[in-house]
Order: C-alpha cells, then sequence, then structure tokens
C-alpha cells in the first residue's frame, strides 16, 4: 500500500495556515491568497502554486509574514507536486525566514522532513523530527494539533523501516492528541486513522484495519465528497487491504472506479495516480493475469520516475513486481535486468544508509525490506533449475546471488563490530560520556528485559524508551565517526584465494521449511561453486535433529545421521583426493552440531569452522597463533551462601578443571589470573577481562529462547550464571550486578585484545537460527565484542571429562599457539578414550 503522507493532512495546515496569517494581510493580499488557498484545498497544486507566486509578486514588503508565508504555500505544493529541488530550495528560504517560535516554522520543518523521507533520506528526516519533537514537549505553549503532526510523521517513518511496535505507539499517541483538541470529524484524524491501518495491515491485522479505513473513508465522504483526492486515496487504501485478503474482483471495482475519478479531478500524472495504476497491477499478479499486470507496471513506473525518481522507494516496489511479473511471463531477460538495477539500488541503500541505525533499528530494516531479497532468491532458483541451468548466464545470475547473499548476511555483526571499533578510540571528554551512557542504557535493557511479560504494559513503555535513548545516542556518535562502506567480494576472490588442496563447504538454510538445504563447493579456480542438494529443512531440523540429539545424548550408534546430513557432501570430497582442508560455513541446524561427531575415524580432512566463505580472505592473512601473555580464569561461581533453593547447581568441578589448567601455565611461567566463587562476578567479567589475551570461563549457561524471539530477544535470553545470581547479598549491589550476564551484555564488552575465550559452559554454542544473521546467543555476543576465536560447547558433558577435554587443549595450545591444532588434539586425544560423541564432540571452535 502506498499513499502520500503530506497530502493526507494538507487540510489541517489550511486551517492553521489560514488563522495565522490573515490577521496581517492587506485585504487585497488576503483575496489572492484566499484563491490560492481554494485551489490547494481542491488538490489542484500546479496552479495553487502560481497563485501563490502572484501573491508573493504582488506584495512589496520583502520578508513580512505575509511574503514568508507565501515562501511556505509555495514550497509545500512544489513538495505535493513532486518538484522536489523546487520544494527544497523553497522550504529553506522559508525556514531561515520564519521565527523559530511560530507555529509556521514547525510547518515548515515537518514539511522538510517530509521531503527527506520522500527522497529515501530517512536518517535526516527521523532527526529533524526528533528535534521538534523535543522542542514541542519542552514548550510551554506547544500547538496541540502540530505536535499530534510530528508524532504522525515519525509513526510513518517507523513503518517504512519496519519498526511496527514504535510506529503504532506514535501513531497512536498522535490520533489520542488530534482527538483530545480537534472536531471529532476534523480532517487530520483520518490521517492517523489511515496510518494506523496501514501499520495493522502490515502486521496482518486485517480486521482493525479494516474498521479504521472505513471510519476514514465515512469521515472523509462527508467532509469533502466522493472525488475529492484525500477520500480516493483512502479507498485506493481499502482496495489495498481487499487484494491482500484475496478479495480481487471487490478490488478491482473499487480501484478502477477511484482511477476514473482521480483522473477526472486531479489528472493522471500525480504520485497519487500512479499509486491506483501500481495496486491494480497487484490485483492482476495476484490474479493471474500476467500482461495486464505488467501493463498497469509500467504506467505507474513512468509516472513515478518523472515525479520521484528512479531509485525512490516508491518506485522500486512497482520495479519488484514488475520484475515478477516478467519473470512468470517467461520474460527472464527483462526480469534479470531489473534485478540487477533493484539489488544495486537495494545495496546503496544499505551503505547510505543502514550504518546509521541502532541496533533495534537494524534488525526491523533488515525484517521490513527482505521482500527484495526473496524475490530475487526466487528468480535465481526457479532458472537455476531449468534444463539450461549451466549456461554462463546462469552461472553468472548463480554468482551474483552468492555475493548478494554475502552481502546481506551478518550485516547486524559486522556493523556493530565496526562502530564498536571506532568507539574505542575515542579521546574527547563528551563522547566517551555517551559512550558509556549506551552501554548503562543497554544493560539496563538486558536486565529489564529478563524479567519484563508481553502483558506488561508499563515494562514495555519504559524499554521502549530506552530502546529509544540508546538508537538515537548511537546514531549520535556514528554520525560522528563516519564508517565506510563494506567491502564486497566476488566468488573469483574467494576460490583465487584457496589452494589446490582447500575447498569451502558453504551451507545454506532455505527461506522455507518446505525447501532443501544447499551445499555450495569451492575450489580453487572454479568459476562458479558446484551445487549439492540435501535433504529439506522439514526433515533436517525436526526429526533428523532429535534422531541425532538422543543419540548424543544416551550413548547410541548413529546409523542415519552421517547419511542425511554429510552422505552428498563427503562423496564430492573423495571424488577430489587432493582435499586435505575443508573450510565448513555452517547455517541452519548445522550451526547447531558439530560436524565431527558425523564423521568416520578414518578421515584424514581437517576442518575448520568460519563464519563466512568471504572470510577465508582475512583467516589466510590473519596470523595462525595466539599470545598468551596473560590469562583469566572464571570459575567455581557463589551462587548463593544463604539459599538453599537455587536454580543451579554448586560446581566445584570447576575449581579443579582451572588448577589443573594453571598449573601448565605456571610451568611456562605465564601471568595468570584466578575470580572464583564471590569473585566470579559479572561485575568482573565486564570490568576486568579486556586486558586478557586469553580468558576462560567456567559456570553454568542458560538457553531460554523462545520461537518468536527476535535478534535482540535471544541476545537477552541467553548468557552466563555467576556470582550472586540466588542471593544478590553475595555481590557488590553497587555493581549493577545480578548474577545474570546476557550474551547482550556481552556484546557491549571491548574484548577486541582478547584472542580466545574458552566457555566451559553447557550449551553454550547454542542459539536462535536467524535467517541473516546465523546463530544468536552467546557466542554471537562474543564475536561482536570482538573475541577472535571462541570454543563453546553444543551439549553438557561430565565434569571429569570436561577437565580432561581442557588439559589435553591447553597443553598443546601452549606449545603450538594455535587455536585449531589444540582443538583437534584435545578431540581426538578425547575420542581414543571415549568411543561416544557425547564425550568429545561437545566443543567447536568458532574464529572471528
Amino acid at each position: 500500500m502506498k499513499f502520500s503522507f503530506a497530502l493526507l493532512y494538507k487540510f489541517f495546515l489550511i486551517i492553521i495556515l489560514t488563522n495565522l496569517s490573515f490577521q496581517t494581510i492587506q485585504a487585497q493580499d488576503s483575496v489572492c491568497f484566499n484563491q490560492a488557498m481554494a485551489l490547494y484545498t481542491k488538490g489542484n497544486y500546479a496552479d495553487a502554486y502560481k497563485g501563490f507566486s502572484t501573491c508573493l509578486k504582488n506584495t512589496n514588503v520583502k520578508g513580512s509574514e505575509f511574503y514568508n508565508n507565501c515562501l511556505l504555500q509555495m514550497g509545500i505544493c512544489a513538495l505535493e507536486n513532486a518538484a522536489y529541488k523546487q520544494a527544497s530550495s523553497l522550504l529553506h528560504m522559508a525556514e531561515r525566514a520564519l521565527k523559530d517560535t511560530s507555529d509556521n516554522y514547525i510547518i515548515c520543518k515537518q514539511k522538510i522532513a517530509a521531503l527527506h523521507k520522500r527522497l529515501g533520506d530517512y536518517n535526516e528526516a527521523e532527526t529533524i523530527l526528533l528535534n521538534l519533537l523535543n522542542m514541542q514537549e519542552n514548550s510551554s505553549n506547544t500547538n496541540c494539533a502540530l505536535k499530534a503532526v510530528t508524532l504522525n510523521d515519525l509513526g510513518v517513518i517507523y513503518k517504512r523501516l519496519g519498526q511496527y511496535d514504535r510506529s503504532i505507539n506514535y501513531l497512536s499517541e498522535s490520533l489520542q492528541l488530534k482527538q483530545s483538541c480537534l472536531n471529532p470529524e476534523d480532517p487530520s484524524i483520518t490521517i492517523s486513522l489511515n496510518n494506523l491501518a496501514g501499520v495493522y495491515m502490515k502486521q496482518k491485522d486485517y480486521t482493525r484495519a479494516d474498521s479504521l479505513y472505513t471510519t476514514s473513508i465515512k469521515i472523509k465522504t462527508k467532509l469533502y465528497g466522493p472525488d475529492h483526492p484525500s477520500t480516493l486515496l483512502a479507498w485506493n487504501n481499502l482496495a489495498e487491504l481487499y487484494r491482500q485478503q484475496n478479495n480481487y474482483a471487490e478490488a478491482l471495482t473499487i480501484l478502477q472506479e477511484v482511477l476514473a475519478r482521480k483522473a477526472a479531478t486531479s489528472g493522471t500524472h500525480t504520485l497519487s495516480y500512479a499509486a491506483s495504476l501500481h495496486t491494480i497491477a497487484n490485483v492482476y499478479f495476484a490474479s493471474g493475469k500476467y500482461a495486464e499486470c505488467i501493463n498497469y507496471c509500467h504506467k505507474s513506473i513512468a509516472i513515478k520516475e518523472q515525479l520521484i525518481g528512479k531509485h525512490a522507494a516508491n518506485t522500486m516496489h512497482s520495479y519488484v513486481l514488475l520484475a515478477k511479473a516478467n519473470h512468470i511471463s517467461g520474460k527472464n531477460k527483462h526480469a534479470k535486468s531489473l534485478y540487477d538495477f533493484i539489488l544495486k539500488t537495494r545495496q546503496e541503500e544499505i551503505d547510505a544508509y543502514f550504518k546509521y541505525l541502532g541496533e533495534e533499528e537494524k534488525i526491523q530494516y533488515l525484517k521490513a525490506s527482505n521482500t527484495y531479497w526473496k524475490e530475487f532468491t526466487a528468480f535465481v532458483f526457479d532458472m537455476n533449475s531449468k534444463p539450461q541451468k549451466h549456461t554462463a548466464a546462469n552461472s553468472s545470475l548463480f554468482n551474483q546471488w552468492i555475493e548478494n547473499r554475502w552481502y546481506l548476511s551478518e550485516l547486524i555483526l559486522e556493523e556493530t563490530q565496526r562502530q564498536h571499533r571506532l568507539w574505542e578510540n575515542i579521546s574527547d571528554t563528551s563522547q566517551l560520556k555517551l559512550v558509556r551512557e549506551l552501554k548503562e542504557l543497554k544493560d539496563e535493557i538486558a536486565e529489564i528485559s529478563l524479567l519484563k511479560t508481553k502483558e506488561d504494559l508499563h515494562t514495555s513503555d519504559e524499554l521502549n524508551d530506552l530502546t529509544d535513548r540508546a538508537a538515537h545516542i548511537e546514531k549520535e556518535l556514528t554520525s560522528i565517526y563516519a564508517i565506510e562502506n563494506r567491502k564486497k567480494y566476488s566468488v573469483k576472490d574467494v576460490t583465487n584465494a584457496l589452494n589446490s588442496t582447500e575447498c569451502i563447504i558453504e551451507i545454506i538454510k532455505p527461506i522455507q521449511t518446505s525447501g532443501k538445504y544447499l551445499a555450495l563447493v569451492y575450489l580453487q579456480g572454479i568459476k562458479t561453486p558446484y551445487q549439492i542438494w540435501l535433504p529439506e529443512a522439514s526433515v533436517l531440523e525436526d526429526k533428523a535433529y532429535a534422531y541425532y540429539r538422543n543419540n548424543i545424548k544416551f550413548k547410541l550408534q548413529d546409523v542415519k545421521s552421517y547419511n542425511l546430513y554429510w552422505k552428498p557432501i563427503a562423496d564430492f570430497i573423495s571424488a577430489h583426493s587432493a582435499i586435505h582442508t575443508l573450510y565448513l560455513v555452517r547455517d541452519g541446524i548445522y550451526e547447531c552440531m558439530n560436524i565431527h561427531t558425523l564423521l568416520a575415524d578414518s578421515t584424514s580432512i581437517t576442518i575448520i569452522y568460519l563464519n563466512k566463505a568471504e572470510s577465508i580472505l582475512s583467516h589466510k592473512q590473519r596470523s595462525k597463533t595466539i599470545t598468551l601473555n596473560k590469562t583469566a580464569f572464571i570459575y567455581h561461581p557463589l551462587y548463593s551462601s544463604t539459599i538453599d533453593a537455587c536454580d543451579y547447581s554448586d560446581l566445584p568441578g570447576t575449581k579443579t578443571e582451572v588448577d589443573s589448567i594453571e598449573n601448565l601455565f605456571r610451568n611456562q611461567a605465564l601471568k595468570t589470573v584466578r575470580y572464583g566463587e564471590a569473585m566470579a562476578s559479572e561485575a568482573i567479567i565486564k570490568n576486568d577481562t579486556a586486558a586478557y589475551s586469553l580468558v576462560h570461563i567456567a559456570t553454568h549457561g542458560y538457553l531460554e529462547i523462545n520461537p518468536e524471539d527476535d535478534y535482540v530477544e535471544s541476545m537477552i535470553h541467553s548468557g552466563l550464571v555467576l556470582s550472586g545470581v540466588c542471593d544478590p547479598l553475595d555481590v557488590d549491589s553497587t555493581a549493577d550486578d545480578d548474577g545474570i550476564l546476557t550474551a547482550y551484555e556481552i556484546a557491549q564488552l571491548n574484548l577486541s585484545a582478547t584472542d580466545l575465550v574458552v566457555l566451559s559452559a553447557c550449551q553454550s554454542g547454542l542459539g536462535m537460527m536467524d535467517s541473516q544473521e546465523g546463530l544468536v546467543g552467546l557466542q554471537r555476543g562474543l564475536l561482536v565484542a570482538g573475541t577472535k576465536n571462541v570454543l563453546v560447547s553444543l551439549w553438557k558433558i561430565d565434569d571429569a571429562v570436561t577437565a580432561r577435554w581442557m588439559i589435553h587443549f591447553y597443553s598443546n595450545l601452549l606449545e603450538t599457539k594455535s587455536c585449531t591444532e589444540a582443538y583437534l588434539f584435545a578431540q581426538q586425544k578425547i575420542k581414543e578414550q571415549y568411543v561416544y560423541p557425547y564425550y568429545w564432540g561437545a566443543f567447536v571452535l568458532l574464529e572471528q
């Protein structure tokens, strides 16, 4: 559904501007102004612009209130006519001329924000509106209706960015404010009704959206009549709702009537007319009439390109629909050309905007804009399934898909890491204060989120306020310290980095559970990776994974998992006998497994986990050895000294484990520091571990992720259990230490000097499977914090065996300084004593 926000509340502005202006306008000027305003009211912006221009020329008092009002109105008309350069010039002239305490100044700033929004500069639009809202909230004589407009504008921006809960909060507050100070049938109230309905429709709450649209149409029809642009826009929105509910006949009937009325009243060269054309195209596509869809798409795009430009978000929606329709009609060359343009534009938008968002906003932005990627993926794999799939064109297309996937995956991880690295070098006192405040806010967000329930509205409001403040600080810091755009890598870059004895296996989880997993194989010098199709996600992620876990847990012989998860890959590798090193990029359910547990004892292949295929480039450049100049051991937390009923069992075995490991370090005269019992606290990890090259943490982990959890919630619902968790009296209450260190809090730490973190904690390697970010949990928090290598576990094993595993690991690490060699050595040593993977396969080594 597409609509012009500024168009909807223009009538509200008429009332304000008229009341503000006429007291000082001379009689002849008043007539001129009224005539122009009448044209504006009818939606005739071109003639209204001419009228205001005539008024401006006729007045002899340049800089007068009347003169400035004419400037402002000309800017608004230019904005509505999509003459954006002209609008920008006029609105900024008016901004400089108007008093910053006047209501007209506020209207001018709102329109400048609307201009930025239409041009896709959401960061600037949001900044203007937030500053405006702050000014209005701190003013003793704020115009209630104007404040409601600011709230409404912010709600619309957050809807565009996929922040639907935040959008609903702002739009609802705007509606309540309008209802408190305006007539129940004031036209501006219909703006909030329509915008709220649009968000509910995005959330597929069709009943609520239908009610809001219908109420809005009744008010608009009564106020303006059936042919007014605002009334027709409301009908257009209702038709889109019917389309989404598959009621195509009703939607088409409404839309054809709306289109005819728009043509008769405001003409065929407006964004409103283009929006109706697009909606009709959507209806035809949904009903299988693709030729008609393509025809209407072209008409809509032609208008949008002239009015708002080829790269505007509104235009892009029509391009996506046109690409889909061309593909399904068999016009694949046209579809390919369109997708090339769409993806290029999408990357440019991410480069320009994504890095300036707060973490929560990044998540919502990716969710809201994932349609582009899904549609392109469907196109690529449909083309790939055709008989002529091995043509050069299709190979190039497939590489393009891979490279775009690399670019889009782990965006949050990489951008957050880069932000943190920049902030570590801040020396300015005021900016350091902001960094500290941001960390404190995120600690508070984690603490409240652990305790809140979805029904706790007070807590939810508090969280929203904290999240808003955190996002504001992140943006302020990021705007000061510019972040370079991400590097883009090609398949050729990756294959050229390999030698003849190496390969990369990249596992890819399908978008749909009905789809199959895919393994891509990269070899030295090949132009495009080989494809190995694996079973469907519904099989691998359900009963097959339960079977794998049960065999591990109950120490049974696993006779199926190898064939399901690995045999097709193993067959490929065996056919290439030169391969000795396999770099494995896991995705989906494969991130919850140790691949070594699937392999035969006789395998001579060395497996190294990478987070992305393109990481091979940094892996090759990075030193394979680590520094062991200072090590911290955090172990045997004192969960409670006075309370017997604690959910977490005491771990005296971790002291024995650390005693044995530390002796190895002391034998080589290496410096170590121990934090045990009450000292094994959240505050110690937050404040005292940044200087250590190796950190070993032996405690309970917790994982309480729900299927509906998003990225941030998953980071909060996984973490480490430390001293005082059952008895706050055991820890320093002034240190904001509750005994739970979430992955979300860990991600705020600076561990860039840390070469290795070992989590000797059960299930520390598990988490939520995110389609773009991978596995989200404890290990993600450590990687975001900058740790170069992380050793985590996938299940709990016997304490004595864990101790032996760690002794083997560290004895080899001290000798070789290689995490990979030490990991494989420890795994093999335990395997020699215990045949079952339960004992030797729990740990996995991840590198940055």
